[in-house]
């Protein structure tokens, strides 16, 4: 029997937003690989929503989240390579050579490590559900045992993609459910609101006093994180499209000719990049909705909201499920979601949780209409008006520079394409001329406008734009580096150095634009300022 859920409501926008991530993309083929795991995920939540409790004497959820976390397993240790050395798992086999042997490499489509501790932290509630649930409580011994070495062998694999996220999650998660079970002893009431407070307290101290320690820990994550946000900014409303993340980040943020990172290792921003920020609405109201909503099973609420504390949690620092693979493991994040949506098959809901229910819809209706006010009130504003325009430009720029380039070809070189004939910028142009007649200091469109104005040699306006941009959004690090190359081209060596001191360069960025200058422009003169820079950086 069809059913509506609490849910349909955001799930409907979370699949216009995948359309409009389909639209917006340079690159259709991975769009649209990424699109329907996305469909499959939404039918897989309703499929899981309105399951029957029985089919015959088997309890089909209770089959699917005990075999599920095994298979994956049993499938990555099957095609895992352990020999690779890039691979996050050849720490075993350094220890034990003997695992290649044992499960070598077979074909197949191959798991990252961490997409494996992410679904094992988000699933092994679930699996423990399924065995030792209040409707599984008549264990025999051998179903206990089998539960046990199920949960057993997930909780190896958790610790075998060595994803501390993951492990952070999942223990950060069951810390916080005892502490409820704790305090539920004394008041039931309270019990959430205390265990939380008692469990952020000493996190909160931690960050303050070993913070900028744990940052520096994972520098090379932080400065993803930064710059994915900077590439967010440039397309605010709809993000750059599904699964397109890999070349606008090298080539707008990184300022580099190759793949190099292949998402923004955070679910938030990866989902606000791949499905704008329609997407990324929509998957916190899922949340909230999965936070505060109480008449579902209870077989499965407890372990559903586990998985989903864990999945948004382990968001933060990683992307295991949405992120990794293109995105063809998205569809599994949708299912604890729908163990939420499941009906209470017990209780009726009483007069107390009807009235609930109507003060929820009044503050959801009041929320509403204060969203739809703030709206018009943004819609009016010149800086909101630029940053639309700025979107508009970005995704025009995105598309008629990325989908004609390949690497290998036009001397491996983003500029190379922006001076063929066949690439038309002037809609991107227009676009950021009329950011700019709306705000004349938005950093966004100064920085994209005076990247092109390089390559066409219209050097004073672009460093003119490069300061604006600086000004506005100092923390950007293509503005940086661009705003170096403009002082090191005119022969302002020492300002060049000031900005590139505060960038990481390893990449080959500096010796990639005095290769334009020197063999794609004959500019040799510049060439030579911009090695002259190079050489008093590594001073």
């Amino acid at each position: 029997m069809i059913r509506r859920t609490a849910f349909d409501f955001p799930l409907a926008i979370f699949l216009a937003s995948a359309v409009l991530g389909l639209w917006t993309a340079y690159d259709q083929d991975a769009a649209w690989a990424k699109f329907w795991p996305i469909v499959i995920g939404v039918a897989a939540f309703y499929a899981v929503a309105w399951m029957p409790e029985r089919v015959g004497q088997v309890d089909p959820l209770q089959v699917i989240f005990a075999a599920l976390p095994a298979i994956i397993g049993g499938y990555f240790l099957l095609t895992n390579d352990w020999r690779e050395p890039g691979n996050a798992t050849r720490w075993l086999y350094e220890r034990v050579p003997q695992i290649a042997e044992a499960f070598p490499a077979l074909s197949g489509y191959r798991l990252h490590a961490n997409t494996l501790s992410g679904f094992m932290a988000v699933f092994i509630p679930l699996q423990i559900a399924a065995f030792f649930s209040s409707a599984a409580a008549r264990l025999r011994p051998l179903r206990a045992a089998l539960g046990l070495i199920a949960v057993g062998f997930s909780l190896v694999m958790l610790v075998l993609g060595r994803s501390q996220g993951a492990v952070w999650a999942l223990a950060l998660t069951s810390a916080g459910w005892l502490l409820h079970l704790v305090y539920a002893r004394v008041n039931r009431r309270w019990a959430w609101p205390m265990a939380l407070v008692t469990l952020a307290a000493p996190l909160v101290i931690g960050a303050a006093l070993f913070g900028e320690r744990l940052l520096e820990w994972r520098g090379d994550r932080t400065d993803v994180w930064q710059n994915s946000f900077a590439l967010a900014s440039d397309y605010p409303f709809t993000g750059l499209g599904l699964d397109n993340f890999v070349m606008p980040y090298s080539t707008y943020v990184l300022l580099v000719h190759v793949e190099h990172t292949y998402h923004a290792h955070n679910l938030y921003l990866d989902l606000w990049l791949n499905q704008g920020l329609p997407g990324l609405i929509a998957f916190v109201m899922m949340l909230l909705v999965a936070f505060t909503r109480r008449n579902t099973a209870s077989q499965w609420r407890t372990a559903a909201l586990a998985a989903v504390t864990v999945l948004a949690l382990h968001g933060i620092v990683d992307d295991a499920l949405y992120g990794y693979h293109g995105g063809k493991l998205a569809a599994l994040m949708f299912m604890p979601f729908g163990l939420l949506a499941r009906p209470e098959a017990r209780f009726a809901e009483d007069s107390r949780a009807a009235q609930a229910g109507r003060l929820r819809l009044t503050i959801l209706v009041f929320a509403g209409a204060a969203a739809v006010v703030a709206s018009v009130v943004m819609a009016v504003l010149p800086a909101t008006r630029a940053a639309f325009y700025r979107n508009l430009g970005a995704l025009a720029q995105t598309k008629a520079e990325l989908s004609a380039y390949r690497m290998h070809r036009e001397g491996n070189l983003q500029d190379g394409m922006r001076l063929r004939p066949d690439v038309n910028l002037q809609p991107a142009m227009d676009d950021y001329l009329a950011a700019l007649a709306e705000n004349p200091w938005d950093a966004g469109a100064n920085r994209r406008l005076a990247q092109i104005e390089l390559t066409f040699r219209r050097y004073d306006q672009a460093h003119d734009r490069l300061l604006k941009a600086y000004a506005s959004a100092p923390y950007h690090r293509a503005t940086r580096q661009l705003l170096g190359e403009s002082y090191a081209i005119r022969g302002e060596v020492a300002e060049a150095v000031r900005l590139w001191r505060t960038l990481d360069v390893s990449q080959g960025q500096l010796m990639i634009r005095m290769w334009w200058y020197a063999l794609f422009t004959q500019q040799e003169e510049r060439a030579r300022w911009i090695e002259r820079a190079m050489a008093a950086l590594e001073q």
